[in-house]
């Protein structure tokens, strides 16, 4: 979608070059006049596509979510953590989409720099706790909330 957006707004402000490339100009050339000057008109338009209103979220909900990379037990603990809450969710919850969509962030983040070490015991049980919420929220979608058998395998499985 936002692709499609910003190439009609270069073919309705691309008066000069027109869309035809002749053999004196290359791609580049052409993309630096024809982008170059939308650009910040661009940027606000697709921007005002995709970051939308804020929406309301529970007084008790972390809002930290996103990985320093520094020492993976601070990391995993912080991914575990946010995942134990967003399985608390209840159906209805304010926001839970949200919730959920920078769980599965976090968790992908933390897989891809985490994934090829094993420091400790219990590497192999996190993989699989995320593997399994991950899983969840692509089969299942992030609006409802994680089914029961799941939400105690994984309460379990932080404990």
């Amino acid at each position: 979608k936002i692709s499609t957006q910003l190439f009609l707004f270069i073919i309705l402000t691309d008066s000069t070059s027109g869309l035809i490339l002749s053999t004196s100009t290359s791609r580049r050339v052409w993309l630096q006049k024809t982008i170059e000057p939308a650009t910040g008109l661009a940027v606000a338009t697709l921007l005002s596509n995709v970051v939308g209103p804020r929406p309301a979220f529970a007084a008790d909900g972390p809002r930290d979510f996103g990985l320093g990379g520094k020492s993976i037990l601070e990391d995993t603990e912080k991914v575990l953590n946010h995942m134990d809450f967003c399985t608390r969710l209840e159906k209805g919850s304010p926001g839970i989409d949200i919730w959920h969509k920078n769980c599965k962030m976090e968790m992908t983040q933390w897989y891809s720099m985490y994934n090829a070490r094993s420091t400790g015991p219990r590497i192999n049980e996190v993989r699989t706790d995320i593997s399994l919420l991950s899983n969840h929220y692509a089969n299942r979608g992030l609006k409802g909330p994680v089914t029961a058998d799941l939400a105690e395998r994984i309460h379990l499985s932080i404990k």
